[in-house]
């Protein structure tokens, strides 16, 4: 029984090894840069809206990525997953992270859908480690657009190919505090009644 079982962990392990793709998580040179959707504040320096992000530890980036699936092949059907390394920007508006590996890929460097998710890496001493954590205190944070890569690099022989670009199909990403549900509804209310005001008049 005990090697029916460590056999089954082996044929696992090795799906997982075999099931692979790369990705270069860089928007070096692209255009898609990082930019502020609200003016932010950084000692003296202040980042108007539309400029871009800071560069440094004041805001982290990540990679998600989602299997593609041949039979709804125009949206993602599965939640979106964390990939490591996250890390900050290189250069005001640039990260530069590298190749990463994302284990799950079929067949080994096939399609996948992709976005980037950034967000302030800490705010009134609370540091976040996760994009739903910035978010969730109200910090600054922004999503890409989704993308679909129609082949990731394959790191596996007897063919590796090297990692693809992520190219410019996010466009980029713009942070800012997400509003609260509350204050959405606030907004809604007060601009219908802005308009049957006017109505009346």
């Amino acid at each position: 029984m005990k090697k029916l079982a460590i056999t089954i962990a082996a044929v696992f392990a090795t799906l997982n090894i075999f099931a692979q793709g790369t990705v270069n998580f860089s928007n070096l040179g692209l255009g898609a840069n990082v930019v502020m959707g609200l003016p932010y504040v950084v000692g003296t320096t202040t980042y108007a809206v539309g400029a871009k992000a800071p560069a440094g530890a004041t805001f982290t980036v990540q990679l998600f990525w989602s299997p593609f699936d041949a039979a709804n092949p125009s949206a993602p059907t599965a939640p979106f997953q964390a990939q490591t390394p996250s890390g900050h920007l290189a250069i005001a508006g640039v990260y530069n992270l590298g190749t990463v590996t994302i284990a799950g890929i079929t067949p080994p460097g096939g399609m996948g859908w992709f976005e980037v998710k950034g967000w302030e890496s800490a705010l009134a001493g609370v540091a976040f480690n996760t994009y739903d954590a910035a978010a969730a205190a109200g910090a600054f944070v922004g999503v890409s657009s989704m993308f679909l890569l129609g082949g990731t690099g394959n790191p596996l022989p007897p063919n590796p190919t090297v990692p693809v670009s992520m190219g410019t199909g996010h466009g980029g990403l713009t942070l800012q505090p997400i509003p609260e549900p509350a204050m959405l509804v606030l907004g809604l209310l007060g601009g219908a009644a802005m308009l049957l005001l006017r109505r009346r008049k």
